[in-house]
């Protein structure tokens, strides 16, 4: 069987695909593409797209006039474009899925949308004006607030060609006719590669694990989460163990996760290599918290023990390990019917709307019902948290206690050796 070894392997050629090829290949990457299709037939549901459209939060016309380069003035005098902000766009993701956006991505969805399409810009992509969602009133053009303004010249079938052309100048290699067949996984089950079917038969093409990847794609820094942490968790071993894999392997500065809800914690992560701590439970007993009440009270009288990692509250985010409170799983799992309370949005405080039995909303101070049977997130951390704090507090705490113990562990004793202090 034939073996490639690349940095990056994407495998697709629709719209994403191409647009995280460009991405990696910008951040200085090896990039392969693979395409199942013949190259006449690339492009995938892309090429289907008709109008390709791209919402996008916006300030009006000033925001959006970079990405039209080619409009005359005189076009633009005739638009009537009202603002559309990151909390409408929020807000209207929200409302249309009925809250069940998982609130995380959605805000990362909308920050970079704007970003995105200029980004897409500046690699070579054309926009166009969507006429077909404006209204004409007297002469002009008005879009309604939230309708898109902006899709890809010659729909999808154009957006496909556009981005076909920017890897080919970029020189990427695209192999058609190529599908993948599996992942090929290590020990741990971290992906490090595919088995391809090709014209010739199956081969195999080697990629760097997705640390590295993200070292070179050009991020600021590095999260890296121990299995120890509490709400949705990715990790899969303890986090020192898994410092000592990603620190050797990466330039940019790590920040660890999971299990750190003491100084002394916060201490080993730091002595360990790391740049910085993220820390969570904590925080939930904080007085700035949102958290129930009754939420805060069990994380104060739990230990680490009482956590447990499970996929049970994933109604509303499948395939995503979660750790929380033993306690509420198992009363999720008694609780008889399919709704376990309701709770408000946040845009529209006066609408009450169910919450589903095993959704992974953890309950706040304006939910209702049985509270004990929502997702009560926790980390093994938790015996650090012992009361409610001002999150002021709860940094100066966790901050001071490393910075002795740190300061005692590198003190040399009298003999010229380190102290084995506690």
């Amino acid at each position: 069987m034939a073996t490639l070894d690349c940095d990056v392997v994407v495998v697709g050629l629709g719209n994403a695909a191409q647009a995280a090829a460009a991405s990696a290949h910008e951040a200085g990457a090896k990039v392969i593409v693979l395409e199942k299709a013949p190259e006449k037939k690339r492009g995938g549901n892309t090429w289907f797209s008709h109008g390709a459209q791209f919402r996008h939060y916006h300030n009006g016309i000033p925001d959006v006039k970079p990405l039209l380069p080619h409009v005359p003035e005189s076009e633009w005098e005739k638009i009537d474009l009202p603002p559309y902000t990151k909390d409408d766009f929020y807000a209207d993701i929200m409302r249309v899925t009925r809250g069940r956006s998982v609130p995380e991505l959605a805000e990362l969805l909308v920050n970079e949308s704007y970003p995105t399409v200029r980004w897409m810009r500046e690699s070579g992509i054309q926009w166009e004006i969507l006429y077909t969602d404006a209204k004409p009133e007297g002469g002009r053009f008005r879009w309604h607030h939230g309708s898109s303004f902006i899709h890809s010249k010659d729909g999808g079938a154009g957006l496909v060609d556009m981005w076909h052309r920017i890897l080919q100048s970029k020189g990427i290699e695209v192999r058609y006719e190529n599908g993948a067949v599996r992942f090929i996984t290590d020990e741990k089950n971290a992906v490090r590669g595919v088995v391809v079917q090709t014209p010739e038969g199956l081969a195999e093409i080697r990629c760097k694990g997705r640390i590295v990847a993200a070292d070179r794609a050009g991020c600021d820094l590095i999260v890296a989460q121990g299995i120890e942490a509490g709400g949705h968790v990715r990790g899969k071993i303890g986090l020192l163990a898994l410092l000592g894999q990603v620190l050797p392997a990466v330039r940019v500065p790590v920040v660890a996760a999971g299990g750190i809800g003491t100084g002394r914690a916060m201490a080993a992560a730091l002595a360990s290599g790391a740049s910085a701590v993220r820390v969570g439970t904590r925080f939930v007993a904080a007085e700035e918290s949102d958290a129930h009440p009754s939420y805060v009270k069990k994380l104060i009288s739990a230990e680490a023990k009482d956590t447990v990692l499970t996929e049970a509250f994933s109604a509303n985010w499948p395939n995503a390990p979660h750790r929380v409170l033993r306690s509420s799983l198992e009363a999720a799992q008694k609780l008889q019917g399919d709704v376990v309370g309701e709770r408000a949005y946040a845009w529209e405080p006066n609408v009450r709307v169910p919450v589903p039995r095993f959704t992974s909303l953890v309950p706040l101070k304006t939910h209702t019902g049985e509270i004990d049977a929502m997702p009560h997130w926790a980390g093994e951390s938790v015996e650090g948290v012992t009361k409610i704090q001002p999150a002021r507090d709860i940094v100066r705490e966790l901050a001071g206690e490393a910075e002795e113990l740190l300061r005692r562990w590198s003190a040399p004793s009298g003999n010229g050796r380190r102290p084995n202090h506690p």
